[in-house]
């Protein structure tokens, strides 16, 4: 049977990756891109966003506002999947990552909101300097899936 993408016949991994190269491998995905799509299930079912991320670590840090679709879906239900994808040049350069876990809606006076926030605010910070833009980060509930 003729094969279509003749680069995909190579060899194909025959053991789990070891531990320590996979998280540095995702850690590398995460730091070299910035959106993501946030899937949530609510009573009108399943919702998928796409959005900016930052991340501390393996946490994935979002903001949204809480009258939001995907916030009222988080109220009732925390399960969350995070699917991050860098852009497609061929088959062969597929990189992504499918993260499962619990989101966490973190507030203003709960204990972890000033080490997030701070963090996002800073990486925010540096982007609009390194764009050269000058909007100001204000606003939006801090969340993250871990």
């Amino acid at each position: 049977m003729p094969v279509t993408n003749p680069w995909l016949t190579g060899p194909v991994p025959a053991a789990k990756l070891d531990r320590a190269l996979l998280e540095e491998r995702i850690l590398n995905l995460l730091s070299s891109l910035n959106t993501c799509v946030l899937a949530t299930g609510g009573p009108d079912g399943p919702l998928a966003t796409p959005m900016r991320y930052y991340h501390l670590d393996f946490a994935i840090l979002l903001t949204a506002s809480p009258t939001s679709p995907k916030m009222r879906n988080l109220s009732v239900d925390p399960r969350v999947c995070v699917g991050i994808v860098a852009p497609l040049v061929s088959q062969a350069s597929s990189r992504g990552a499918q993260i499962f876990g619990e989101a966490r809606i973190v507030r203003p006076g709960e204990p972890d909101h000033d080490h997030y926030w701070a963090h996002q605010a800073r990486d925010v910070r540096r982007a609009a300097q390194h764009s050269g833009s000058t909007r100001r980060f204000a606003g939006g509930q801090p969340h993250h899936a871990s």
